[in-house]
């Protein structure tokens, strides 16, 4: 009887030992430096950086955590023309995560779905003036 009395409590013991894996929240999923490698305008895709002769154009971005459910971007273009390098950066906001079924998470903006994120890739989508425009960015490793 001693003996069962001990292996039940060495069993309860082992099992309330263990660690509960907790699962990043979705903005430390997404947050991150990411290299833009395609862009895709009107169904003409360009692969980045893009290099024509001594001239260059290359995008990366910044994505900042702000609460566990949104996030901030910058997005930092980096040109060379002339033998002169323009970096620019342009921040765009707070935008909104949510996790998809898929499990995809989507990047938000007012309520409308501007990309979403899986598998350490980004896939923006927009539609501006009639023109559609897609890129792809790669986590930086």
């Amino acid at each position: 009887m001693k003996k069962l009395l001990f292996l039940l409590i060495i069993g309860f013991i082992a099992s309330s030992c263990t660690k509960d894996v907790v699962e990043k929240s979705i903005g430390d999923q997404v947050s991150g430096s990411y290299t833009v490698n395609s862009l895709t305008i009107s169904g003409t895709t360009f692969t980045l950086p893009l290099v024509i002769g001594t001239e260059s154009l290359a995008v990366d971005m910044e994505i900042s955590k702000s609460t566990d459910t949104q996030v901030s971007l910058k997005l930092i273009t980096t040109s060379v023309s002339n033998g002169q390098t323009t970096v620019d950066s342009e921040d765009s906001g707070i935008m909104d995560l949510v996790k998809n079924d898929n499990g995809e998470i989507e990047l938000l903006e007012n309520g409308s779905k501007l990309g979403f994120y899986k598998n350490d890739q980004l896939v923006f989508e927009t539609i501006e003036n009639g023109q559609s425009s897609k890129f792809t960015a790669n986590r930086k490793k």
